[in-house]
């Protein structure tokens, strides 16, 4: 497994893509925040868009909705191509023939999506604070008066958080595109999932009343907000005294159960899969 890995992790190294789409992060995390700023030296609600720019709200307002938005694009696209490709080239019948074993072909596919989540939070996380740092100096004063414990904890549930969101995201092109053998399927599934059904699903069910409104408990994009807005989501339950939101526990669990389930199906389909035939 950790030589499939390897060979995994040395094949996105020299895929133009890989570098291309690196970029394209690096490009729209700049644009967020200085289109931001743009806008806050111009609008008449300055001075709320001037916090979202500053530490420590830029954290939980601009830096990990945006790594989790456009890192799960990415991870999904590359996640995609790395295994449609290989459907493409007519590489998979003979790779699984060389190792031996269907399940170490695919499990070394899911680590490198795992491992590149992680180096894509983790850039986003310090391109951000690089970001924000320019940001915080223009709009106000940049100190670290604001670093304490509390804010190291809340920064590392949302790193946490966004990791395994985009992950979950990444399963979700991971399954369709072994499901139709082509990248562009992984790609439209994820899309058609993410931006049509979850949203249309969240805008009928939410506020419904009833067994509806429970609905949107076990979606990826409700949990994953969850470890963003966790302090936010709190207070609004205090005040109307309700539990309409999903804790960090639930949040969890149900991303879990959607790699789990999604990557199950993946394997499943994968195993039982004829690669003697056009792939």
């Amino acid at each position: 497994m950790r030589a499939l890995v390897s060979i995994e992790l040395e094949k996105l190294k020299k895929r133009r893509a890989t570098w291309i789409l690196l970029a394209i992060l690096l490009t729209f995390l700049c644009l967020i925040f200085f289109g931001y700023y743009l806008a806050a030296e111009s609008s008449e609600y300055s001075l709320g868009l001037k916090q979202w720019l500053q530490f420590p709200d830029t954290f939980e307002y601009l830096l990990f909705p945006n790594a989790r938005l456009i890192g799960g694009i990415l991870l999904a696209i590359i996640t995609a191509f790395v295994i449609g490709d290989e459907y493409k080239w007519g590489t998979t019948r003979y790779t699984v023939a060389r190792t031996g074993a269907r399940f170490q072909y695919l499990g070394a596919k899911v680590v490198l999506l795992i491992i590149i989540a992680i180096i894509v939070i983790f850039i986003s996380l310090a391109v951000g604070i690089g970001l924000a740092s320019i940001t915080t100096s223009l709009t106000g004063d940049l100190n670290l008066d604001f670093i304490d414990l509390s804010l190291v904890g809340r920064v590392a549930r949302m790193l946490g958080g966004t990791v395994l969101a985009v992950v979950a995201y990444a399963f979700l092109a991971f399954l369709f595109t072994t499901l139709g053998r082509s990248a562009w399927v992984g790609i439209g599934g994820y899309l058609g999932y993410t931006f049509i059904l979850e949203t249309t699903v969240l805008s009928i069910t939410t506020y419904s009343g009833g067994w509806m409104d429970n609905i949107s408990r076990y979606l990826i994009s409700p949990n994953s907000d969850v470890f963003i807005h966790l302090e936010d989501y709190e207070e609004t339950e205090t005040i109307i005294a309700s539990n309409m939101y999903p804790s960090i526990t639930q949040a969890t669990l149900v991303l879990l159960a959607w790699c789990v389930l999604l990557g199950g199906i993946s394997f499943y389909v994968f195993k039982r899969r004829d690669l003697t035939t056009s792939v």
